[in-house]
């Protein structure tokens, strides 16, 4: 009887300190919850910390902050109006029409560069309708803008090296933007272009071509048209074994290409 007797005891005890710990359980998650430190997992985290769609715009401010902040600035476009021709009338040599739709082309680029200032393709067209027009100003002012705003495009600067020595006559600045297009884009027009303005426009820096076509060889490779431009070249300055020697290059690098072998006949005389 005892032992019943402490049996039940025990039993009874058992069964006061199970519904104690449930109650002590009980209560540590009712305060965790109640503070916002409930046990969660991190994808609910994540979620917790996600803006509701009741709260403050304040909340996300900082975010679209950042993005208004890595978006690119340009400088302000102080040449020639967009819309405005100031040409030589040349515009009279061309049907109506045609001079119509360029006229209202460039009223539209007007309007969406002031939207999108930084649109590559839409200053170069307007530099091409400006020369159209023969308001060379007005082109060299687009494509000069262009170089601020898109300092790596090459064609901005070939454009202007082409407008200054054909049109403005400002040869050494035609140099530096042809010497500014080859750093960035050695493509063998642009380098032949640069050849050119000496050779042709600039005749006190006519000794400097076979420097620059060497150059163009290293940075772009033998190509047939610089050996027949070299070759040409010594042609024109009475060197006739270093036309030959070009001359030869040019049969070697294409076999039969057509007139070379004549040229070569005509420098070995």
């Amino acid at each position: 009887m005892v032992i019943n007797s402490l049996n039940n005891k025990k039993l009874a005890i058992g069964i006061l300190l199970f519904i104690g710990l449930g109650l002590l359980l009980g209560l540590h998650f009712w305060t965790s919850k109640k503070s916002g430190n409930s046990l969660v997992g991190p994808q609910e985290i994540a979620e917790e910390n996600k803006p509701s769609g009741n709260q403050s715009a304040s909340t996300t401010t900082p975010q679209r902050q950042s993005i208004i902040n890595i978006l690119p600035s340009y400088p302000t476009y102080q040449g020639e109006p967009i819309e405005l021709v100031k040409g030589d009338g040349i515009e009279k040599q061309f049907p109506a029409d045609v001079v119509k739709i360029y006229r209202e082309e460039l009223k539209k680029l007007a309007m969406d560069l002031s939207q999108k200032p930084g649109d590559v393709e839409g200053w170069l067209r307007v530099g091409v309708l400006k020369k159209f027009f023969n308001d060379y100003k007005g082109a060299r002012d687009a494509w000069e803008y262009l170089t601020q705003i898109a300092p790596q495009e090459a064609r901005a600067y070939v454009n202007l090296g082409n407008l200054y020595m054909l049109y403005l006559k400002e040869y050494a600045l035609a140099e530096a933007r042809f010497i500014k297009a080859v750093e960035l884009d050695s493509q063998e027009t642009y380098f032949l272009a640069l050849a050119d303005l000496y050779r042709i426009y600039w005749p006190d820096h006519k000794s400097d071509v076979p420097k620059l076509i060497q150059e163009a060889i290293q940075k772009s490779g033998q190509r047939v048209n610089y050996y027949l431009y070299l070759g040409s070249f010594y042609e024109e300055q009475g060197l006739k074994s270093e036309a030959k020697k070009n001359y030869e290059q040019v049969q070697i690098l294409q076999p039969g290409y057509p007139g070379i072998a004549e040229s070569i006949t005509r420098v070995s005389q």
